[in-house]
């Protein structure tokens, strides 16, 4: 089987940079196991049924159907792994015959040409799940690697990077669990776990008629979930002092220049010091990139998201070779 050229970050990462400690990786079984659902089995489904179609004419073309095989999984370039949870469940899904063998775990990281898992079984059933296992675990493993990436960018720094919604339909719960894997934190699942209150939230209030002030505030507060977080994002310094009345869990800065993250910082402490209220956690958003994510993590702010970790994370090369 033909070697495909390998995807590779623009600068060498070694695997012993790629480490991710049990610290970070203690959340993995519970997040598993959301994974554990009809979800995860349907989201398989459809994408071998993308592929495969009516069946592999190639492989039924050269392929006896009583032939087994043996192959090997093998990572073309150091990476963090994350989606080998997966494999046993896609050849399950195709020929409950196939054996998989993963020979690393999930947030492990992988040196170059490393044998990741051993799949052994009838040749048919193993070629037409290739492209699928492959994919998710190129895709996965893309984002956990470049979210350990931004994770050790802001070392020693007290500072959280979160994942935001920006995610592939139907694949967030995976891609969230891949973050995860790297180091991160998924953050909010959906609009049904964390409030937020953003910019469209005030706009679609003032369209109404009606105001955020104090007393929407103290409204506000009587009427949510108070085991849930209440994340209020502002737009500028001005806005400190009404999102603080919200008795946030958070305050989100939205594209604030560094040095108006640092004011804000500041002004987040002095205010919540001399009106004696907890002190909500502060979150930078908006753009955030590699090069400049160890600046933030620098002003002071609790927690970083990025987008880019999950919509533009390159994919890692992994290839199937018969043996």
């Amino acid at each position: 089987m033909g070697k495909k050229k390998a995807l590779s970050f623009p600068r060498k990462r070694e695997s012993s940079d790629l480490d991710v400690s049990k610290k970070q990786r203690h959340w993995i079984p519970a997040f598993a196991g959301m994974t554990e659902t009809g979800m995860t089995a349907k989201n398989i489904r459809q994408a071998l049924r993308e592929d495969i179609g009516t069946g592999d004419i190639t492989t039924r073309l050269i392929v006896p159907k009583d032939w087994d095989m043996k192959a090997q999984l093998v990572v073309r370039e150091a990476c963090v792994l994350a989606g080998l949870f997966l494999l046993p469940k896609i050849f399950k899904i195709l020929d409950s015959t196939v054996r998989v063998k993963l020979l690393k775990k999930d947030a492990s990281a992988a040196e170059a040409g490393e044998r990741v898992a051993v799949i052994s079984g009838p040749a048919r059933s193993i070629l037409a799940g290739e492209r699928v296992a492959v994919n998710y675990l190129a895709h996965l493993s893309g984002i956990a690697t470049l979210t350990h990436e931004f994770v050790k960018r802001v070392r020693p720094y007290p500072v959280e990077i979160l994942a935001t919604r920006k995610t592939t339909p139907g694949l967030r719960v995976f891609e969230k669990y891949a973050v995860e894997c790297g180091g991160g934190h998924a953050h909010r699942q959906g609009l049904y776990d964390q409030y937020m209150l953003k910019d469209n939230h005030k706009e679609a209030m003032r369209l109404m008629g009606h105001r955020l002030d104090r007393q929407a505030a103290r409204r506000m507060r009587q009427k949510r979930d108070k085991s849930r977080p209440f994340i209020v994002e502002v737009d500028a310094i001005r806005e400190i002092p009404w999102a603080l009345s919200f008795r946030p869990s958070v305050i989100l800065l939205d594209n604030f220049s560094l040095p108006d993250i640092r004011k804000a910082v500041v002004w987040v402490n002095r205010l919540c010091k001399a009106d004696s209220v907890t002190r909500p956690l502060v979150e930078a958003s908006g753009g955030v990139k590699l090069k400049r994510v160890r600046e933030i993590a620098q002003t002071g702010v609790d927690r970083i998201s990025v987008g880019a970790i999950t919509h533009s994370a390159p994919t890692i090369d992994f290839s199937l070779e018969v043996t």
